[in-house]
């Protein structure tokens, strides 16, 4: 039933061809994926989310192109519809993202600072989003946002060429507030734009956000003309890793860093 399903999604691209389907999408929803909860999507990751991997592209282009249809489709199904759009991060973010950021990035954090403190670790990131030249500057981050200026999510990257330079920064402000003299392995090997950090405000977790984040930084990244886009990701955490591989990313080499083993994975532009 189920590649039946995706199947049918490649050839219908009408409004008239999507009120013929309706009935057999609102089985899979019965049956399958929603059920009676309510779910709140970014508008270009409703359909995607809504069937998972079925009918993933045909039906985000079906959502551009046919917005009422879709959204007349949700109502019927107390689905919630929410726009998103990414932009960069500017300074007085600082309230919000660096909290969002601690959640991808613990480990590394109470190593810089020397201990398990939550609230410590999010004033040592505000200090250093707030300013500029460092790895962790909102001058690196694109943040998601609703209609209402929410923000739900964050990533932080930048051209691994320069990972050294914006580094410096970091290691100075841990030997003098926490006098740390931790200098840890290189995350990148440059050539590429490196993912630092890519993370998802609770309250919008499991909608997509994360991916399209990591798909805007793509195309960033392509578009700075640099030759690959990269990331760490844990190899004890192979639920990431099978995320970033559906966006398109490669497992690379293992690297060891902060004392744990990670793969580095890819996307190379042509």
């Amino acid at each position: 039933m189920i590649k039946d399903i995706a199947v049918s999604c490649l050839h219908f691209a009408s409004s008239t061809q999507f009120e013929k389907q309706e009935q057999l999408y609102s089985k899979v929803i019965r049956n399958e994926f929603i059920s009676t909860r309510q779910f709140i999507f970014s508008e270009n990751q409703f359909i995607s989310v809504l069937f998972d991997k079925l009918c993933r592209r045909s039906m985000v282009i079906m959502l551009n192109k046919k917005t009422d249809h879709f959204i007349n489709f949700a109502d019927k199904y107390k689905i919630q519809i929410m726009h998103m759009t990414i932009r960069p991060a500017q300074q007085h973010d600082a309230s919000i993202v660096p909290e969002i950021m601690l959640q991808a990035m613990e480990d590394i954090i109470f190593r810089f600072i020397g201990k398990q403190d939550k609230k410590e670790a999010v004033r040592f990131l505000t200090d250093l989003f707030q300013q500029t030249g460092n790895l962790y500057s909102y001058e690196n981050t694109f943040v998601a946002v609703d209609d209402e200026g929410n923000i739900l999510g964050s990533l932080t990257g930048y051209d691994g060429d320069n990972f050294i330079t914006l580094r410096q920064p970091i290691l100075d402000h841990i030997q003098k507030e926490y006098s740390n003299e931790l200098i840890p392995e290189p995350e990148t090997e440059g050539q590429e734009f490196y993912i630092d950090s890519v993370a998802v405000s609770p309250v919008a977790r499991g909608k997509g956000i994360g991916s399209e984040l990591l798909k805007y930084a793509t195309k960033h990244a392509e578009k700075k003309g640099l030759k690959q886009i990269g990331l760490l990701v844990d190899i004890e955490n192979p639920g990431a890793r099978k995320l970033y591989e559906r966006i398109g990313f490669k497992v690379g080499s293992k690297i060891t860093f902060a004392g744990g083993q990670y793969y580095h994975m890819y996307i190379q532009f042509a």
